[in-house]
């Protein structure tokens, strides 16, 4: 019984093209995800440094200068622009200016890293430190050095010595608010 004469069927061939349209279209995914990642990522940013501007009552073209040091902070060092900008904005809630906060990012960022804190946290910690021991950013440098060796050299982590801080920050406005009404 004759079926006809149809050619035979190479089954590495078939398998070969399957492979080939799947491995094409994984690759596609791939990219295109990747795309996504880096829009989301820059999209980000550019959010948080409208954040930042806002704060300052500035626009985002009147803080070039801050933003280019996040990025080449971001560059730079094992934190992303993206914190960089965070920790920019909690020294400007804290009212520092532009050149302030240029200033201080670098020995901020070195602190963070130095107690593995977040860059806010570390921001806001050193900005309310040198605040309440009225220092200028001068001393942010000697000041953060001195709060990593406390944090490093000792059993007193980053958290303690923020809630330390903290509670002599709040028994220090109590005490001046309280002496200045009575």
């Amino acid at each position: 019984l004759n079926v006809g004469n149809y050619p035979a069927m190479d089954m590495k061939a078939i398998l070969g093209s399957v492979i080939g349209v799947t491995s094409a279209a994984g690759a596609a995914v791939v990219a295109i995800n990747a795309l996504k990642g880096g829009i989301s990522v820059t999209m980000d940013y550019e959010h948080a440094l409208s954040g930042l501007a806002a704060i300052l009552g500035t626009t985002k073209d009147n803080i070039l200068e801050l933003s280019e040091q996040a990025r080449d902070l971001g560059a730079t060092t094992v934190f992303t622009a993206k914190e960089v900008v965070e920790l920019q904005t909690e020294l400007a809630k804290l009212g520092y200016t532009t050149k302030q906060i240029t200033d201080m990012a670098p020995s901020v960022l070195s602190f963070a890293q130095a107690t593995g804190s977040s860059l806010a946290d570390a921001a806001s910690l050193s900005g309310a430190a040198l605040r309440m021991f009225d220092k200028t950013t001068e001393d942010t440098q000697e000041f953060v050095d001195k709060m990593t060796a406390a944090t490093t050299k000792s059993a007193l982590s980053f958290n303690y010595l923020n809630n330390a801080i903290n509670f002599f920050l709040f028994f220090n406005i109590f005490f001046t608010v309280t002496v200045f009404f009575f």
